[in-house]
């Protein structure tokens, strides 16, 4: 018998910083856009979001002084749109990402399903706040609610117990690359327009099986190593036409799973590394996937990645544990990089269907303060759909395509 959740439960410190990481003007959740082959019935796909939130209560629940509280109403989670309706499918796609999601007020996972057309695929929109969960904890919810759609599981309608993320620890972690610049990483250049909370998005789908290879053949580095030397170069070339006075100094938050066991435990378990373009002036582009998979390796041995667990900030009252990370992540010298990067090789759990009726998905992730755009990927089969997340107030789609243009042309350099 599944042991129950209680009512209220202290929010763990990975959702304290997710939910201290919002501003007005960056919300700090992310949206998975899937383009479907087909689809459960709406009124199944509520099921299966109702029953996933009683198997993951935290998802069934609001935050009240730095703790979930379970909220008593059953509200629905699936929101039906219809093509015809007097919006256009980008402005319907567009108001569901942008919208407010604040999780002190309204359950941190919406869905939203809009019908296909003759020549279009149907869309499933699904959003979480990260003070709820990172991606693999979506992974987990989303795939309970497709198994209970599509009636290979029976639904739950008691909740489940809270299991959060059991975390992997450092003995004595360097919170500091060897790598790292003397001071913060340059920012990206953009305009003079002020920050706003709205993100436009764009996609392209990249050759993944013909990088792998290529990655695989050298035997030095791994395709994501390619993907972060590539987009640093990119960047490199990018940056100083826009921002010649501050363009060089660049680098990548790469988020990194610290979960004792990969994909399993409900919640957020990711911390980050960071990969500077260091020593890229003269190198080949394999010498510089060489350098990134140095950092890296480096990075995971010192501990980068792990959090300060005997800090006494995780003995203060949740409250002051949130507003200690935000007056922190404020502070001038705090390396937060110059954009996010993210590629999701292993999203859909092995035993799922669900990844072969996916067509095409967008990936549309938080902007970091003081970023105009951050990249995102999701990598399904021969494919890697990669975003590219932007501030239309900060850059336009002209700089988003020369900027991507760089990126896609030196892939396809690699692969003549």
């Amino acid at each position: 018998m599944m042991a129950s959740a209680p009512p209220t439960v202290p929010m763990p410190p990975l959702d304290l910083m997710g939910w201290a990481a919002e501003r007005r003007h960056r919300p700090y959740d992310f949206t998975l856009l899937f383009g479907m082959r087909s689809l459960p019935p709406s009124t199944a796909l509520e099921k299966g979001a109702q029953s996933a939130l009683h198997q993951f209560p935290t998802s069934a629940s609001v935050i009240r002084g730095g703790k979930w509280v379970r909220t008593e109403k059953s509200a629905a989670v699936v929101d039906v749109r219809s093509r015809g309706s007097s919006q256009g499918a980008g402005e319907i796609l567009a108001s569901f990402v942008n919208g407010r999601l604040d999780p002190t007020k309204t359950l941190p996972v919406r869905q939203m399903v809009m019908a296909g057309t003759p020549s279009e695929l149907p869309s499933w929109g699904i959003r979480f706040h990260h003070a709820l969960t990172d991606g693999a904890g979506a992974s987990m919810w989303i795939d309970h609610q497709w198994q209970v759609a599509n009636e290979h599981c029976r639904p739950l309608f008691s909740y489940g117990a809270f299991l959060p993320p059991q975390l992997r620890s450092h003995a004595s972690p360097i919170r500091r690359s060897p790598f790292a610049w003397r001071g913060p990483s340059h920012s990206l250049a953009y305009g003079r327009g002020r920050p706003s909370a709205v993100r436009q998005w764009r996609t392209i789908r990249l050759p993944a099986a013909r990088l792998v290879s290529y990655a695989r053949a050298n035997g030095t580095f791994t395709y994501n190593d390619l993907l972060i030397g590539t987009i640093l170069d990119a960047l490199l070339a990018w940056n100083p036409r826009h921002a010649p006075r501050n363009g060089e100094r660049l680098a990548l938050w790469i988020p990194t799973d610290i979960r004792q066991v990969p994909q399993v435990g409900f919640g957020n378990g990711t911390s980050r590394l960071r990969v500077y373009a260091r020593g890229f002036d003269q190198a080949s582009a394999e010498d510089r996937f060489r350098i990134v998979r140095r950092q890296v390796e480096t990075a995971r041995r010192i501990g980068e990645w792990a959090l300060p667990a005997g800090s006494p900030l995780f003995r203060l009252p949740a409250e002051l544990q949130r507003i200690s990370f935000w007056l922190f992540s404020r502070r001038p010298r705090i390396d937060m990089a110059s954009a996010v990067f993210s590629n999701s090789t292993r999203f859909f759990l092995p035993e799922s269907d669900l990844a072969d009726l996916v067509d095409h998905v967008d990936v549309v992730g938080p902007l970091g303060v003081g970023h105009p755009l951050g990249m995102y990927a999701l990598t399904l089969g021969a494919d890697t759909f990669f975003t590219c997340v932007s501030d239309p107030a900060l850059l336009d789609e002209s700089e988003v395509g020369a900027l991507l243009g760089e990126f896609q042309q030196r892939l396809s350099d690699l692969l003549r």
